[in-house]
């Protein structure tokens, strides 16, 4: 009984040091991330699957599981490192935009 409750306390006390100031930034260790946010919109499923994309370097793209309750959700998941070079690339590579080939007039005569 008493190694249980040692055990539970060591185990609370890593969690609350390891998830302590943590809430909407994105954590990872290798290629495990995690993160915690407060901003879960209403009838957001209990259990779903998530992604993420770092908007800073090293542009990490992850895709995970998400578990939501009341306005928090936890996502967990598999992240890997992008390969983008510099920030330009990287911040247009994150959020999905890309370099045209076709100039603004070319674009404004469509």
């Amino acid at each position: 009984m008493i190694l249980t409750v040692v055990c539970l306390t060591i185990i609370s006390l890593s969690l609350y040091f390891l998830f302590r100031d943590t809430l909407n930034r994105l954590q990872y260790i290798g290629p495990i991330y995690w993160i915690t946010r407060d901003n879960t919109p209403k009838g957001t499923p209990l259990l779903s699957i998530g992604f993420m994309r770092q908007t800073s370097f090293p542009w990490k793209v992850g895709k995970g599981l998400q578990v939501s309750i009341s306005r928090y959700s936890f996502q967990f998941g598999i992240c890997k490192k992008s390969k983008h070079s510099d920030e330009t690339e990287g911040i247009l590579g994150a959020l999905g935009g890309r370099y045209l080939d076709t100039s603004t007039s070319d674009i404004r005569e469509w």
